[in-house]
């Protein structure tokens, strides 16, 4: 599977950090876009430990793309029910700070003109919830489940 940057946009923080969201399409032939426009709050990142509960050993993260509809792109291609067909990283000064994939069918865009699109992603942990473990499933590392799964290159 080879993944070609298709997405990007460049933000500037307040603590003069500079955030890049890229998504990256699978096969993906053409050139990178740069997003026009984003919201006020571009990203957001969320766990799903709703409870609060330390004893939690792996938690799953998912984050929150808001872009603001400029007319630029067609961004329902983004609206797929392919797992891995969209991978986004989050770079902060040029480091890798969060990598997942689109979540199936996520996107979603109010009716109003030129609206905000919402996507939301997973992180590699949270793809593990489409895995279906058995105890017939002997691993060993959290990487041999991974792998098993078929959910990292």
């Amino acid at each position: 599977m080879a993944y070609t940057l298709y997405l990007y946009k460049e933000i500037p923080s307040k603590s003069n950090k500079t955030i890049r969201i890229e998504i990256f399409e699978r096969d993906y032939a053409g050139s990178a876009i740069e997003i026009d426009s984003v919201s006020s709050t571009p990203v957001t990142l969320t766990t799903d430990n709703t409870n609060n509960n330390v004893f939690v050993p792996v938690i799953k993260t998912y984050l929150g793309i808001n872009i603001k509809d400029t007319g630029q792109i067609d961004y329902t291609r983004l609206f797929t029910p392919d797992a891995t067909k969209f991978k986004v990283i989050i770079k902060v000064n040029g480091t890798t700070e969060w990598a997942g994939y689109l979540t199936p069918e996520s996107f979603s865009q109010s009716l109003q003109y030129r609206s905000e699109i919402n996507l939301i992603a997973r992180d590699n942990l949270g793809m593990l919830s489409e895995f279906t473990y058995t105890s017939a499933n002997t691993f060993g590392t959290i990487r041999n489940l991974i792998n098993a799964s078929k959910l990292i290159s």
